[in-house]
């Protein structure tokens, strides 16, 4: 609908994107904003590339999540201050 389209814009042009921890085989991020989470609620596409080394990757905490064949990790998540915590898989 229209009005999602309106949010997911407005979210998108506020989120808050925080590296939290970042290891060898693990990366952490949190994603907020500071608009109000009661209406702004819908998921936002995060791209990220995967580290340097890295080879696969597993995705906790978002939505959905893929791994493009250019290592590029792809994930919605609704950016509420949830973390997304990404794991080195191979």
């Amino acid at each position: 609908t229209f009005a999602n389209l309106v949010k997911y814009s407005k979210e998108r042009d506020n989120v808050e994107i925080e590296l939290v921890n970042q290891k060898d085989d693990f990366v952490s991020i949190q994603v907020g904003t500071s608009l109000d989470k009661t209406i702004y609620n819908m998921p936002i596409t995060i791209c990220r590339p995967m580290p340097e080394g890295w080879n696969s990757a597993r995705v906790d905490g978002a939505n959905t999540y893929e791994i493009t064949d250019d290592g590029m990790i792809v994930a919605d998540i609704i950016p509420d201050g949830r973390t997304m915590d990404i794991y080195r898989e191979d």
